[in-house]
């Protein structure tokens, strides 16, 4: 399981049955309703992706590093 999984389930979990103890199951849903102006949905969803996207961009970056090095080590440009 990927570190922004973890921290999703992890989260959800706590808003949920932690600090929403008192709310009804229609409520808690209400509360990721995008169209209702609600965009606690949409940090979770950016919590969990986060990690794959930061990992994705590093790697590209290493391979266009190590790219341009193996370039310069054989006296190309």
């Amino acid at each position: 399981m990927s570190v922004g999984t973890s921290w999703l389930i992890a989260t959800a979990l706590f808003e949920t049955f932690v600090i929403n103890r008192n709310l009804t199951w229609k409520e808690i849903g209400d509360t990721y309703d995008v169209h209702a102006g609600e965009y606690w949905g949409v940090v979770l969803l950016w919590l969990g992706i986060m990690p794959m996207i930061i990992l994705s961009l590093q790697l590209s970056f290493f391979r266009i590093r190590n790219k341009m090095i193996s370039n310069d080590s054989l006296g190309q440009k």
